[in-house]
């Protein structure tokens, strides 16, 4: 315990310290990457939507991949996951910007 705290003040101290240093370790990471940005002399945000493109796209085929469902080579999977993906993409109406 800290400074006779009861036990469940002390879970939200932990809680919230743990959710701090999270915090912090965010914004470390996004100036890193902008002092990066700015060093390789790119301040016109053409690497930063580069970047982010690429980021997305890597996550958007890993959340296709959750969602198969069939077990088989990725390779046989591939083009029937990406069909499936996309109808329900449109259809739903769901588009990201």
């Amino acid at each position: 315990m800290f400074c006779g705290l009861t036990a469940e003040l002390e879970q939200e101290r932990l809680a919230r310290k743990a959710a701090l240093h999270n915090a912090l370790l965010q914004e470390d990471s996004f100036q890193k990457d902008r002092i990066r940005w700015l060093k390789e002399g790119d301040q016109n945000r053409t690497f930063f939507h580069t970047t982010t493109k690429i980021r997305r796209s890597r996550k958007k085929w890993g959340e296709i991949q959750k969602e198969r469902t069939v077990l088989g080579s990725l390779t046989r999977m591939r083009l029937p996951i990406l069909l499936k993906h996309y109808e329900l993409t449109f259809a739903s109406g769901n588009l990201p910007l």
